[in-house]
Formats: structure tokens, C-alpha cells, sequence
């Protein structure tokens, strides 16, 4: 089981809607963690598929992954884990506005 989370401030995004404004964004674009897992070199079966839906700013992937090569039970090897997200952050500042007419 791998754990992942939103520890900042911002927003998780899909990176296809980095372009969009705030508040043209959907649900479905906001939370969601495209995402690839090789073990070995070997892509496993995950659960959700692809893409991680964030809840809380955490979310969860399950992987099972069939090793044909493995020499015991019990072995050290490389897990590769790839996410792909988009993340939007916003400040706020006061202007004053002054009218020259």
C-alpha cells in the first residue's frame, strides 16, 4: 500500500487544467493523481487504476505484482513510483485603485 498526501497549501489539479482559472475548474479536475508504479521493472496491478483520487489531501494506491525473476521470498529491490499532478496556489493582495479623471 502506498500512502501519498497534499502537504502544502495549494490545490492538486490534473495538469491539464493548470491552464484553467480557480473557478472554471471542475470536480474532476481538482484531487486527482495520475500515477505509474514498476517494481523490478515490472508494472503492477493497481488499485485505483491510473489515477488516485485525493480525500483530505491524502489518498491511497494498492499494487500486486506478479515477480517471475525473484531469487528468494524475500529480496531488496528498486520500487519505482511516478506521480503526475498539477498544483495551484494563490495569494491575496489589497490594491488601491485611484481614478485620474
Amino acid at each position: 500500500m502506498i500512502s501519498i498526501a497534499n502537504q502544502g497549501d495549494g490545490t492538486v489539479v490534473e495538469q491539464a487544467s493548470l491552464s484553467k482559472c480557480p473557478g472554471e475548474l471542475k470536480f474532476g479536475d481538482v484531487d486527482n493523481v495520475q500515477y505509474s508504479v514498476k517494481m523490478s521493472g515490472t508494472t503492477g496491478v493497481c488499485k485505483p487504476d491510473y489515477k488516485s483520487r485525493l480525500s483530505n489531501k491524502q489518498g491511497v494506491i494498492q499494487c500486486t505484482f506478479t515477480l517471475t525473476n525473484a531469487v528468494s521470498p524475500a529480496y531488496q529491490t528498486v520500487l519505482e513510483i511516478n506521480l503526475d499532478y498539477g498544483y495551484m496556489s494563490q495569494k491575496a493582495k489589497m490594491v488601491k485603485l485611484k481614478s485620474f479623471t
